[in-house]
């Protein structure tokens, strides 16, 4: 499994390309993300709750690859606003004074 999570905003898709052929997805939880093969080489996933999940992908060469996802919302209007009120925040909770 990879180390990171992939991080998917919440009512938003993320497309998968792989270099081999895929036989079949699997997702941990599907209230926090969904996901649908598009094609043998691709895969689209939706965030659909804040949260994490894990999406299996077999290939047909008989082997897998296990994925974290971090689904989280978009902030970047409130970090857009809470910039305008003090141009030294730079992100959310974090302050350079």
């Amino acid at each position: 499994m990879e180390t990171a999570p992939t991080v998917v905003i919440k009512s938003q898709h993320h497309r998968l390309s792989f270099t081999q052929d895929i036989e079949r997805i699997a997702v941990g939880d599907t209230e926090i993300l969904s996901a649908e093969l598009i094609t043998n080489r691709e895969v689209l996933v939706l965030g659909r709750e804040t949260g994490r999940t894990t999406l299996i992908v077999w290939f047909t060469s008989g082997t897998s690859r296990e994925y974290l996802f971090s689904v989280e919302r978009d902030l970047s209007v409130l970090e857009r606003a809470l910039k305008l009120v003090h141009s030294s925040i730079d992100e959310i909770g974090r302050a350079h004074v």
